[in-house]
């Protein structure tokens, strides 16, 4: 069996997938309309954020 004591982690991979998932998350999160950073994206129908917020206002 190999000895892994020594071995440094691979900080750059890490890195990476942690600014790809950012990236998806904020899409994803923009597209389903929670937050408006660009206009015009995403769906056009209202979010479940402000259908539970408009039916607590009736």
């Amino acid at each position: 069996m190999p000895r892994l004591v020594g071995n440094k982690s691979n900080v750059a991979i890490s890195t990476g997938v942690a600014v790809v998932l950012l990236v998806v998350i904020g899409l994803l999160v923009e597209y389903f309309g929670v937050i408006d950073l660009v206009p015009n994206f995403g769906r056009k129908t209202r979010s479940a954020i402000e259908e539970v917020h408009l039916v607590s206002k009736s």
